[in-house]
Formats: C-alpha cells, sequence, structure tokens
C-alpha cells in the first residue's frame, strides 16, 4: 500500500510519447531518461493533431475524474519510514525498423530505499511493438526480470520472471488535453509464490499552458495514475493478496526545451 507521497522529483525524457513510471509511494528523487529513434508518436508531430480512438469525450473525462480523485484521495499507511528519501534511477528507450509496422522498447529501472544505496527494486523489461497503418496506437508484447529487496540492513531478495501484453492509446481532447491511456495484463511468477496474472490501467494528462501544443518550448502540467488489480488472490501455502494490489499517482510541472528533451519537476 502506498503512503502519502512527498516527491522531489526531476525526470528528463527523450521523446513526446508519453512515458512515465515514478511512483509516489514515500519520500524519493527520481531521475529518468527515455530515448528514441523516432519523434513522437512514430509518425505524428506534437503539433500535429491525435486521431480521437474512444466513441466521446464524455469518456475521457470519465478518465481524467479518475485521475484528479486519485491524487487527491488519501493514501495508507505503509511499513517503512515514511520520512526516508529514496531514489528511483530508470533509463527508457523504443525504436521502430525501418520500413516496417514493428519495432522496439523497454526500460531499465534501478529503485533504492537511499539516495545511494540499499536496492529496493531493479528492473528490467523490453518487449516488441506493433503500431497498426494510419494509427498512433502501439501493441506491445514483452518480458521483464524484476529483483526486490528489503527495507534496511539485510540481503535478503526475491525475484519475479514477467510476461506483459499492452496497449497503448493517446488521445487529444480539446486544443490542448493530450491523453494517453495504457491498458497492461501481466503473467507473474514471483520466487515462493504461485503463478498469478495482474492487470494495470494508466492514465496520464499533459495540459501546455503556453500554446496548442507538446512541441517545442512548451511548458506543461503533467499528471498521471495507475491502478493495479491482481486478477487472483492464492499465492500458496494458505497465503493471499488484496485484489487491489497498489496506486501510483504523480503531479508535475514540465517543459520541452529541445525536441528530444523532456524536463519535470514535482514535489510535496
Amino acid at each position: 500500500m502506498d503512503p502519502k507521497p512527498k516527491n522531489l522529483s526531476l525526470a528528463v525524457q527523450n521523446t513526446c510519447k508519453s512515458k512515465f513510471d515514478i511512483c509516489a509511494e514515500r519520500p524519493r528523487m527520481a531521475l529518468h531518461a527515455n530515448v528514441s529513434a523516432l519523434s513522437d508518436f512514430s509518425r505524428n508531430s506534437c503539433s500535429t493533431p491525435l486521431i480521437e480512438y474512444f466513441p466521446t469525450h464524455k469518456t475521457a473525462l470519465v478518465c481524467f475524474a479518475v485521475l484528479i480523485i486519485a491524487l487527491l484521495s488519501p493514501p495508507a499507511i505503509a511499513q517503512i519510514d515514511e520520512s526516508q528519501t529514496g531514489a528511483w534511477y530508470m533509463y527508457m528507450w523504443n525504436t521502430q525498423l525501418k520500413d516496417s509496422n514493428f519495432g522496439f522498447q523497454g526500460d531499465i529501472q534501478h529503485r533504492n530505499w537511499k539516495p545511494g544505496g540499499d536496492l529496493e527494486q531493479l528492473l528490467i523489461r523490453g518487449g516488441l511493438t506493433w503500431s497498426p497503418e494510419e494509427s498512433n496506437n502501439t501493441y506491445t508484447f514483452g518480458y521483464a526480470h524484476i529483483t526486490s529487496g528489503t527495507f534496511g540492513r539485510g540481503d535478503a531478495k526475491s525475484r519475479e520472471s514477467r510476461l506483459y501484453q499492452e496497449a497503448t492509446i493517446p488521445q487529444r481532447l480539446g486544443s490542448r488535453v493530450f491523453l494517453t491511456h495504457r491498458f497492461r495484463l501481466e503473467q507473474r511468477k514471483v520466487d515462493g509464490q504461485e503463478y498469478r496474472n495482474r492487470f494495470r490501467y494508466f492514465v496520464a494528462l499533459n495540459y501546455p499552458f503556453n500554446q496548442n501544443n507538446l512541441g517545442k518550448g512548451a511548458v506543461y502540467l503533467s499528471l498521471y495514475n495507475e491502478v493495479f488489480v491482481n486478477l487472483e488472490q492464492n499465492i500458496g501455502n494458505n497465503r493471499s493478496v488484496d485484489y487491489f494490489d497498489r496506486n501510483r499517482a504523480y503531479a508535475a510541472l514540465g517543459r520541452r526545451p529541445a525536441p528530444s528533451i523532456w524536463l519535470h519537476a514535482s514535489g510535496d
């Protein structure tokens, strides 16, 4: 469960595709870089209006309401020291094969309980992507390996192998609201636990203040929320987990000083 976020974070991204994975679970600093061989959404620049993939604006407004409620809802208390500052270091990348609808994407995340060490989690993830013709949607099939440590002293670690499938759907609402929806299904095998599935829904919102697009020079509000739901509760040996796994929320002020660079700053 996630305690009240008290983040100090700096984010640097090298595409305008909305890819974020900063968890506001406790005080931490975050630095992440995203590298891509293509510009925004592979085929369109950020200044080009995006196709709306949802039938009505009401759908997008509902998603936005869910995001705001999640950001403002009081989180539960965790069994860790909330005053401790941790750190997440992230490297994200994606590329498209020449003259092809296929490509690759991945990320490496090193999360520490403390800025200088005490491993919380090391995640290595990569996948094959496919984008249909004349569409900004992206579909991914991939694999992740995760090593998790324990808080404080001790060398105990657990490992997880995970397959995942996801659909990423961008959407533009009006002239300035840029949404990204991501639906992900994971097949997880954690050390000492039975196989189980997990579903994740991610919605991100970027709102530029000084122009009608997220191109060079944009100053914008960046929000996201991601909900994690376990599809099975039994993990073996008479142990169980809740259906609701966790929730991640993020809010930041962003600036795009160059086409290949995104800067985010947030605090609490």
